[in-house]
C-alpha cells in the first residue's frame, strides 16, 4: 500500500470533484439571473442562497471522488477509479435513501445532522471496504494475467505473462 500516492492522487480528484458542481451551478445561476425577469426581492434572497447551493453539492461530490481515488490509487494494484467510484457512491446513495424520512416535516429534526453522517460514514466504510479487498485478494491485477505470445525460432508457440506498466482509467 501506497499511502502517500494515495492521498495524492485523493487530493486531485477532491478538487476535480468539488469544480464540477460549483461550475454548473455557476453557469445555471447566470443563466437564470440573465435571461429571465426576476423581481430584486427575488434576485437578492436566491443570491443570498446561492453559496449554500454550491458548497454543499461541491463539498458532497468532493469527499466522493477523495475517498474514490484514495481508494483506487494507495494500493498498488487495486481497482480502478470509475469502479472505486461506482461502489463508494453506490454505497452512499443507498444510506441518503435509507436515511431520508419518506414524508417533508415542516418542524426542525434534532437528529437532522444524521441525514449527513449516516451516508458520509457509509461511504467511509465503503471505501474501507474496497482497500481491505484489494489487500487481501489473491487477484492482484484489475486487468488479469494475459498471457503474450510469441513465437520461437523454431515455430513454437510460447506463452508469458506480462505486467501491466499502467492501469486504464477505467
Amino acid at each position: 500500500m501506497n499511502i502517500e500516492r494515495g492521498v495524492c492522487k485523493s487530493l486531485q480528484y477532491s478538487a476535480v470533484g468539488f469544480a464540477i458542481p460549483a461550475a454548473i451551478i455557476g453557469l445555471i445561476a447566470i443563466y437564470h439571473f440573465t435571461f429571465h425577469e426576476i423581481h430584486p426581492m427575488d434576485r437578492q434572497q436566491d443570491l443570498a442562497r446561492l453559496p449554500a447551493l454550491i458548497l454543499i453539492p461541491s463539498c458532497g461530490l468532493a469527499l466522493l471522488f477523495g475517498l474514490a481515488a484514495f481508494g483506487a490509487f494507495t494500493p498498488t494494484n487495486g481497482m480502478s477509479f470509475i469502479r472505486s467510484l461506482i461502489v463508494i457512491s453506490t454505497a452512499a446513495m443507498i444510506a441518503v435513501f435509507a436515511s431520508r424520512p419518506r414524508v417533508p416535516r415542516k418542524t426542525v429534526d434534532p437528529n437532522a445532522w444524521l441525514e449527513t453522517a449516516i451516508p458520509v460514514t457509509v461511504a467511509v466504510i465503503a471505501t474501507i471496504v474496497v482497500l481491505l479487498y484489494y489487500r487481501w485478494s489473491p487477484f492482484k491485477n484489475p486487468d488479469g494475467d494475459k498471457p503474450n505470445s510469441k513465437l520461437t525460432p523454431k515455430g513454437e508457440i510460447t506463452a508469458r505473462s506480462t505486467q501491466v506498466a499502467s492501469r486504464p482509467l477505467i
